[in-house]
Order: C-alpha cells, then structure tokens, then sequence
C-alpha cells in the first residue's frame, strides 16, 4: 500500500479515511488555540484537521459527532518505572490507557538490577501490542553506585549492543551524579558510548538523549553535570533547585509519584519561557493512585485547578514537550502525518476521557480499556524465584533472631528521618531505649527499627539502623521492593513482627507485608522479581489497597505512603541518610557511616 498516496487521498476527500471526528475543539500545540475542527486519520495517523463541517461528507469507516468537546493529544509520562506500579507491563499499559496515557517513556533499571539483561528483554517484548507506545531509556546506573550488594552490573560494553534496539531513546537516569562529577572511570565510558553513538553530537536535542538525576545537586558541580551532556532532571524538590536547572538548559521534569509529589512546589518556576522546557512525569506511582487518580491527566487536573499555569502551557508539557525533547518525530500533536494518539474530554474538565485513540484505534472508552493484552505462557517464568536469603540466616528453617540484633554501646545513633511528601531524608541524633543490651524500637517517640536484608543469595548480609517519621505505632512492614537494587527491606516497633514479615516475603518469592502479634495481617504476592504481579489490574488493586488498610492499622504519618515511602529508605543515591545491607550510607558524604555518634 503506497502510505502517501493514501494519506493525501484522505485528506482530500478522495479515499475514505478510518476515522473521521466532527466538531471537536481540538488543541493545538502550536499555535495554543482550541480550534472547532473535524479530524480524519488513515495508516494510524492524522490525515487532515479541517474547520468544523469541512469534512461532513466525506467518505469514513467511522463517525463520531463530538459535539464540541476537547480532543486532546495522547499525554505522554516523560519518565516512569513501570515496576513500581506494581503492575507487569500490559496490564500497567491498560490501566494508562484509559487515563488519556498513550506513550510512556520507562526506564526498566528497577528489573535489570535484579535481573539484567534479561529484565530489559522481558519489558521490551512484553511491551509489544499494547494500547500505550512504549519507550525505553537503558538505566545508566546498574548497580546504581551506592553501597549495597547488587545482583547485576550492566557497564558501557553490556549497554552498547542496546542502543540499536528499536524503541530505545538514550541512556536512563545518571543517578551517580557524584561518579560524573568526579569523572569515574566506569561513569565516563557510558556518557562516551552515547557520545560517540551521536557522532560526536551530545546533548538533550542531539540523537539519543541522556537524563538526569542530581537531588540537590548546585553551582560548579551542577555545570560540571550538564556539560556532560545531561539533558534533563526529576529529582527538583525546590524552587531555586528547578530554577537552576532551566537556566543550565537542562529540561526540567516535573515530578507527581505517590511519594515524592513536587508539582504544585515547582509551579512558581513555570512562566511563558520556561513552559517549554519543562515536562510531567510520575516517576513511581502505584496502582492505588494510578486507577483512583490517574497519571499524567491527575497532574494536569491538579495544575489547572491550581489556576497559575495557562492551560495550553499545562496540555504542551503533558505531551508536546517530551516529544520534542526525546526526538519523537510525529508524536505529540493532533496534526497531519502525526500519530492519531489523542483523547476527547467533556466540558467538566476532570480530565477523565471519554475516548482514547492510541494510533487511530479506539483503546478506551469510559474509562475502561478495551482489550486486555496478555503475554505468552511462560514469557515471564524467569523473572520468578528471585528472592533467595542466605541459608546462613535461617536456624532450622526460622529466621535467627540475632539477625536484628543491635548492640547497646551508650552511645546515640543517627536515625534516618522521613520527610512528607519527598524521598529525601534527614539525620537526629538520639539515644535509643535498651533491653538485655540491645538497642530496641522506640514506638512513644515513633522511631521504628529498619533493616535491609541482602536477598540475592550472595552473602546473608542484614543492614541495621532506626527510622523516624513514618508514623508506625507497631507491628512491621517489609518489601522486596527497595530501590535501586531490590534488598528485602524491613521496618518495625518488635523484632517478632519483623522477622515474620520477612519470612512471608521469603516464602511468597517477594512481595509487601504487614505483621501484628504474630499474625500477617495482608500480603501483596510480587513474584515477578520481588517487584511486580502478573495478575489482572483489578486484583492487584484490590490487595494493594487490603495492604494499604492493614499498613493504616499499624499507624501514619500524615503525606507519608507508608509502602512507597519505606521502598526508598535503601535509595542511597537520595539525600541525606538511607540504609543498606552494608549498613547505614551517609548520602552527603558519598559513603557508609557508623550507626553510632562519636
């Protein structure tokens, strides 16, 4: 079939097109007006955008009277794991269909941490046929450069045969801004392997692009990180911090994940030049908030309901923008020869669509997605028995309890402290109850203990340390889902309770947990490398939002996600005091740290 031929055809009039819109006010991109048009799409693109009426009779397979109501290009999530959705990928692609999502870009490095390569070929075939184009940003930083005993390291030579792979944009985010900054050897070849794929061309326009990830991160250092050819960050949590970044030129990805939720913060940093460089992302977001929220369309509701932002701005950085950004050429726009990607809102502006095309095939409707994509039997057996705690640890197949022990010396110790609504933390200093010459939880003061168990059956290693801030009033909670390299992660008011939740998640081949006086109160089974289901969405759902109740029962902290949240206590890439299994990090300080104070 000659496309061109057929393109022109419709848009004359001539050939009949697959779909054919009347009187849609369609947003334009570039122009920012809402104009009455009709659309035609033929091949899964734009064929014509014509004044309202033009196109009344012309020939078309289907109808659609939109009797004025917005249509919109497809939103676009400029940077997300997809496996902190909890979700395996066709059925995170469904659920975002429905939502007004129609491309993604994803970064699979939570996968390939635990897997390797064989994570990365996991998500790119199970990515296929799904009502979402799927992008993928090869993760730069597996290990992700911290302290910690990692499964896999991919280096510059294993990326390189990838950077060919059909749907592969760049390299993914350069979480150690310290090995860039201080030119480390291993860092270096990566930002060279992209560099000399371009021709010599880097940058966030040229060829494949490079993002960013640089938590607080300023001045001479911050200069030394953009001149490495780093062409984006999500990681601004202030003004000046987001500020700084578009005056360095760097796109400024603004981020709204179920815990770290920076949108409304950074709005002061949006004007009518600076609009353009800047880009929504939800980066982790679970499916709790992805199907009662959204995702991008609930940080487009939530700027047009704040009223600062002009909502052609607003529709620009949901979609337009990180196709310019990442070179996607024909996507973004309701326009000629653009892919027919876009949703109709009605008028109460909910930013819930009515109808979703995901080129020019009707994915969702109603906020229900059409078909449910599966992947072939046994496409994803590898991924499971993924959590293997060392024998060492184990006394007549029970966890010891020497595992948790953590030796009173009269000293304070530096307790990790959570900060609402963020990742990042803080350090306090305290002296810590005692019993039998241990240190214990201190639940009067809401500082539980953490552990971070090695789960990859290399060494047995147990990180130990005390965490304040997340509400927890007893019990414990615990997950195999710890960033970046997915150690089994612990937190509790007993030690009981904590070491039954980690024998739950070691029987379940990963998970999440909550434990009360001996009893699992709720599990959230994650067998596909301790990271997501490969149930249905709705089920998902449902024990996600079990766990979330009995994680309540155990106490909150008001703009704390308690699941989230402890997932990131082991990110020890973020500011300024995480845990590991080799111990407690000083993130500042690019390096581990005694628990105890001088």
């Amino acid at each position: 079939m000659d496309i061109a031929k057929t393109m022109i055809e419709t848009a004359k009039g001539n050939a009949e097109a697959e779909l054919c819109i009347l009187n849609a006010k369609v947003f334009n991109v570039f122009t920012g007006e809402f104009l009455a048009s009709d659309v035609l799409t033929a091949c899964g693109r734009v064929a014509a955008v014509l004044p309202a009426g033009a196109a009344r009779e012309y020939p078309a397979r289907v109808r659609i009277n939109a009797e004025e109501k917005l249509l919109v290009p497809g939103f676009i999530d400029s940077h997300v794991h997809i496996e902190s959705s909890h979700l395996c990928p066709e059925e995170f692609c469904r659920v975002l269909a429905a939502r007004g999502v129609t491309t993604v870009v994803a970064d699979p490095h939570e996968i390939c941490n635990v897997m390797g390569p064989a994570g990365l070929r996991y998500m790119i075939e199970a990515t296929q046929d799904v009502p979402v184009t799927v992008f993928f940003m090869l993760p730069s930083c597996v290990p992700a450069g911290a302290p910690e005993t990692a499964a896999h390291t991919l280096s510059a030579s294993d990326l390189a045969p990838w950077l060919d792979e059909p749907g592969v944009l760049g390299l993914g985010e350069m979480m150690n801004y310290p090995g860039v900054v201080f030119t480390q050897e291993s860092v270096l070849a990566k930002l060279n392997l992209l560099r000399e794929y371009n021709d010599g061309k880097f940058g966030p326009l040229s060829g494949l692009s490079l993002d960013g990830h640089a938590p607080f991160l300023t001045g001479a250092d911050l200069q030394a990180y953009a001149a490495a050819g780093i062409g984006s960050d999500h990681e601004s949590s202030t003004l000046e911090e987001a500020r700084e970044r578009l005056r360095s030129g760097i796109a400024l990805m603004i981020r709204e994940g179920s815990s770290a939720k920076n949108l409304i913060d950074l709005v002061p940093a949006i004007d009518g030049h600076t609009a353009r460089q800047c880009l929504l992302c939800t980066d982790d977001r679970h499916v709790v908030d992805l199907v009662y929220e959204g995702s991008i369309n609930f940080a487009v509701r939530k700027l047009v309901r704040d009223g600062r932002v002009p909502l052609p701005d607003i529709l620009r950085m949901a979609g337009y923008n990180a196709a310019r950004h990442f070179n996607l050429r024909h996507t973004g726009a309701v326009a000629p020869a653009y892919f027919a990607d876009f949703a109709l809102y009605g008028d109460d502006r909910t930013w819930e669509p009515e109808m979703v095309w995901h080129k020019g095939r009707l994915v969702a409707e109603k906020g229900r997605t059409l078909d449910t994509p599966r992947t072939k039997t046994g496409h994803n057996e590898p991924l499971r028995n993924s959590v293997r705690l060392s024998g060492r640890l184990f006394e007549n197949g029970v966890l010891k309890k020497e595992c948790l022990a953590v030796e009173d010396k009269g000293l304070p110790v530096k307790v990790i402290v959570v900060i609402p609504e963020q990742i990042a933390t803080r350090r306090e200093d305290v002296l810590m109850p005692a019993e039998n010459g241990l240190l214990q939880a201190d639940p009067d003061r809401g500082i539980a203990k953490l552990a971070v168990f090695e789960r990859h059956g290399m060494s047995g290693r147990v990180g130990l340390g005390f965490l304040k801030g997340m509400g927890l009033k007893k019990g414990a909670l615990a997950s195999t889902v710890a960033h970046d390299s997915h150690n089994l992660i612990v937190m509790g008011m007993n030690d009981a309770d904590m070491l039954l939740a980690v024998e739950s998640l070691h029987r379940a081949g990963g998970g999440q947990a909550a434990c009360l006086d001996g009893e699992v109160l709720a599990l959230l089974p994650l067998p596909l490398a301790g990271l997501f289901s490969d149930a249905p969405a709705e089920q998902v759902l449902a024990e996600q939002v079990q766990l979330n109740r009995a994680a309540e029962l155990l106490g909150r902290e008001k703009g704390v996600e308690p699941l989230m949240t402890l997932s990131f206590m082991s990110l020890a890439v973020i500011p300024s005091l995480k845990l590991t299994d080799l111990g407690l990090v000083d993130v500042d300080e690019f390096g581990l740290t005694d628990l105890y104070c001088e």
